[in-house]
């Protein structure tokens, strides 16, 4: 009976969800990007929940992640002064983020923890100083700040990047490969390195549509390659003996999930553009800072709730309900918190793409109206 009721209640929920679709307003934004960073970020959390599975390393999240930044660093600095866009982006991601650490610093002070411990893992997430802080909960709940760290440097190098990159492009690519093969030599910087590296390819790509290749170059055989890259890059960290195996999988990882997303765009744009999947989409890019930070606070919890004292599940069971329940927990509260953070961004969202043919009220398409005549609410 119960089926029967939410087969019955499923096409009210799509019109309704059309209506509201219809009636946001188009901001230009690529419907696959979107859809492919919320992806993104979902995937972050399950890897976390799930306790660090080094099975879901094949299918990174980061690389694409930052790729696709320096993608919008460029298409911003093309619009307004770098001043401008770096003081943004850093009011967007520094206002939650120090929200976060306070809110967590307290919390770990009431608990018991000592502030110099607290304090020193919090440092340790700035700057890594390859040794623990004594304080394993403290160093689990600020594990995550790194992200916004190399994001912000990448923010604030994006004007000279991308200056460089399009004067001077051969030789910019030339620098960047000897800085991430001297990183990797000398295990010194080797994730953040990479990480830009992708920063710089996604400001290079940055004029053309999303992902790699280019669409009049995509074939089979950069798809085969790409797949030979996952395979190499699955290898590569499942070994985790060598300094710069993170670094060096990640990079082959990431490389080649890009030019998948790249033969796959068409379809994958399609999807993004169901008015279900492009409202979810829309609400989850308008707190994505919020998912991120918060998401250790319910996978913490969930394990300390199973009994858990490290970061690695006990066994598979514990994984089906801790990981839907972190993935649900995270979004629950970044909806509570994630007010602070769109004031931060002081912009009104509008809807990613709007659907092909539908309406401002989510009815016929705009074209087979009279011009001059306003829609019925």
């Amino acid at each position: 009976m119960q089926y029967v009721q939410f087969r019955g209640m499923w096409p009210v929920f799509q019109q309704r969800a059309r209506a509201h679709v219809a009636r946001q307003p188009v901001t230009g934004r690529d419907a696959a990007v979107d859809l492919v960073r919320s992806a993104a970020l979902l995937r972050v959390i399950v890897f976390h929940a799930s306790g660090n599975l080094v099975a879901l390393t094949v299918a990174p999240a980061m690389p694409i992640m930052f790729f696709l930044g320096g993608r919008f660093a460029a298409r911003s600095l093309d619009r307004r002064p770098g001043a401008d866009v770096i003081a943004d982006r850093a009011r967007r991601l520094l206002v939650p983020a120090t929200a976060y650490v306070v809110v967590i610093t307290i919390g770990l002070i009431v608990a018991g923890h000592p502030a110099r411990d607290i304090a020193s893992s919090l440092a340790n997430s700035v700057v890594p100083r390859g040794v623990g802080s004594g304080d394993v909960t403290a160093d689990w709940f600020f594990s995550t700040l790194w992200y916004l760290r190399d994001y912000l440097i990448g923010i604030a190098l994006s004007p000279l990047l991308l200056g460089a990159v399009r004067t001077r492009p051969r030789w910019t690519a030339l620098l960047m490969l000897v800085a991430v093969a001297a990183s990797f030599a000398l295990d010194l910087g080797s994730l953040t390195t990479m990480y830009l590296s992708f920063w710089l390819l996604g400001m290079a790509g940055s004029t053309r549509p999303a992902f790699l290749p280019p669409p009049e170059r995509q074939g089979w055989k950069h798809v085969g390659a790409a797949v030979v890259a996952v395979v190499a890059a699955g290898a590569l960290l499942s070994a985790g003996t060598w300094p710069w195996s993170q670094a060096g999988g990640n990079l082959l990882a990431g490389l080649g999930w890009l030019t998948i997303l790249g033969a796959l765009v068409e379809p994958i744009t399609r999807f993004a553009q169901r008015p279900v999947i492009a409202l979810g989409t829309n609400w989850l890019q308008q707190r994505a800072v919020s998912t991120y930070l918060w998401q250790m606070v319910p996978v913490i919890a969930l394990f300390r709730l199973a009994g858990l004292t490290g970061r690695s599940l006990g066994d598979a069971w514990q994984a089906i309900w801790i990981i839907p329940s972190a993935v649900v927990c995270t979004l629950a509260l970044a909806a509570v918190t994630s007010p602070l953070e769109r004031r931060a961004a002081r912009r009104s969202w509008g809807l990613i793409n709007r659907p092909p043919g539908l309406s401002s009220d989510g009815g016929a398409p705009a074209a087979t109206r009279r011009p001059g005549r306003r829609s019925p609410r």
